[in-house]
């Protein structure tokens, strides 16, 4: 049976029960609530370890944008006490594995030992143990829109007896073999950054509402690349499909009634591309289409790849094409080059007034845009609390492009969980996720399974409800927030 709770409840409950041992109770400890203080502390323990350093947290997003940024410095002052010889060890909590991916890779790749938890158990604090010795207990999280804005509390002892304790527990969690998500495969078609960035292109599609020239220019660039060459025979039917044209009246069509069909559904659509927007060329008489936009770039060069970005093919083969509107494809898009350019793919930070100036859309366009895409699962969205005083441009969401599922895989993971935990409690669990705007996330739906599991449907149900109160677009709108609540209860 799948059980959540803190990783380490015995320490965590006995500071706030005041139930720690006396011996501990002697050592020396500090306090530590104000951000610089704390960073400070751990980057001092950690510049000056010599054996070990174990780490236990939730969460460590670091900001590419920002090489001042305290996260970063952590990573790597982490990176640089491996070199030298010290034993570092990372645990994650898994069901925050989007939010840590980029971490994982980072740490890993710089041979630092980093795992994530298994299900059997919710890491929702930080542990840390330096040479056996120093321990920092408490609650905040590494990331650029808490760490140095956060309200939360860490103790640091300097007690063998804590440690050992901490190690003891640690060495108890369950680790998985690997990431319990899979990077996107890079199959797909390469989309110049240009076709974004132009004023006369991208948007142009999405202010005149042409979501048929926007669909057909995708298709016929991947089209283009599959056949490599700008010249090539249109098979009507396969550009059919892709442009999702077909109905269910078609599946009644013999072969010849569908060959019609398509071939005189895309000659249509192929005269308002030519004619208005210019970017091909069709010559009915030979069936042929040219590609005239290609933005100055040879995509068969490898520089190329630095000035596009990867459209995958399950984009269209998990029907993204239809069940997204224009707007959020173009967002989707957005998303996928920002991801692209940031150092800490595949993480972006920015804001709705930042995209707006550069992608030409609203930013009331932008931000209900982004809600869909992560109600569809196909990014992640961590907003910047709210400060007061602090103007709204400053702010930077934390995004993450995720693995594109399709439907039928959705469908086989619920399915999976069903014959798990029990028909009831799933549908209980995806009620109280759709409610947070997390209908597609498995991770989503199996932590609340746990949680109803744990707390009883009726206590996560209020929970939710308070986490639910919070507007669209607060930090606390957000799943953290029902099991804070419950675990206050």
């Amino acid at each position: 049976m799948k059980k959540y709770s803190l990783l380490i409840p015995s320490i965590c409950l006995a500071f706030s029960l005041c139930l720690i041992p006396k011996a501990i109770f002697a050592a020396d400890y500090q306090t530590l609530t104000q951000e610089e203080e704390y960073y400070q502390t751990l980057y001092k323990l950690f510049s000056e370890a010599a054996t070990s350093i174990d780490i236990v947290i939730d969460i460590i997003v670091a900001d590419p944008m920002d090489l001042q940024n305290p996260v970063n410095k952590l990573i790597d002052v982490l990176v640089e006490a491996r070199k030298r010889g010290v034993k570092v060890r990372v645990v994650f909590e898994d069901s925050r594995s989007v939010e840590n991916l980029a971490s994982y890779k980072s740490l890993l790749e710089n041979g630092i030992d980093v795992y994530f938890d298994t299900s059997k158990q919710l890491i929702n604090s930080e542990s840390i143990v330096v040479d056996s010795k120093k321990c920092i207990i408490g609650s905040i999280s590494w990331s650029p829109v808490s760490f140095g804005k956060n309200y939360a509390m860490s103790i640091v002892l300097d007690s063998e007896e804590m440690a050992k304790t901490i190690a003891d527990s640690i060495s108890k969690v369950t680790l998985a073999e690997r990431p319990l998500i899979a990077e996107e495969s890079l199959k797909g078609v390469l989309i110049p950054d240009d076709f974004l960035l132009l004023k006369d292109f991208g948007i142009r599609f999405v202010k005149e509402k042409a979501n048929k020239p926007f669909d057909l220019y995708l298709v016929l660039i991947h089209e283009a690349q599959d056949q490599g060459n700008d010249e090539f025979n249109i098979d009507h039917e396969k550009i059919g499909r892709l442009l999702c044209l077909e109905k269910e009246v078609i599946k009644k069509l013999n072969d010849k009634e569908k060959k019609d069909y398509y071939n005189k559904r895309i000659r249509k659509i192929l005269i308002v591309p030519e004619r208005r927007y210019g970017f091909l060329q069709y010559h009915r008489k030979d069936n042929k289409v040219v590609l005239l936009e290609k933005f100055d770039i040879d995509l068969s060069k490898p520089e190329a790849n630095n000035l596009c970005f990867i459209l995958p093919d399950k984009f269209w083969e998990a029907g993204f094409s239809s069940r997204l509107n224009l707007n959020e494809k173009y967002l989707y898009l957005i998303s996928l080059r920002e991801a692209k350019k940031s150092t800490r793919s595949p993480y972006w930070f920015s804001n709705e007034y930042i995209l707006s100036n550069l992608y030409g859309l609203g930013d009331y366009a932008i931000s209900k845009g982004l809600q869909r895409l992560a109600e569809e699962n196909l990014i992640e969205i961590v907003y910047a609390p709210f400060i007061k005083g602090e103007p709204p441009k400053e702010k930077r969401n934390i995004y993450c492009i995720n693995k594109i599922i399709t439907e039928d895989e959705f469908n086989r993971s619920v399915e999976d969980l069903r014959s798990k935990y029990g028909q009831d409690i799933t549908a209980k669990a995806q009620a109280e996720a759709s409610e947070l705007g997390e209908p597609k996330d498995i991770f989503v739906i199996e932590v609340f399974i746990n949680l109803i599991k744990k707390y009883g449907y009726p206590a996560v149900r209020h929970a939710n409800a308070i986490a639910l109160s919070h507007e669209i677009g607060s930090n606390l709108r957000h799943i953290s927030t029902t099991i804070k609540i419950l675990e206050k209860e």
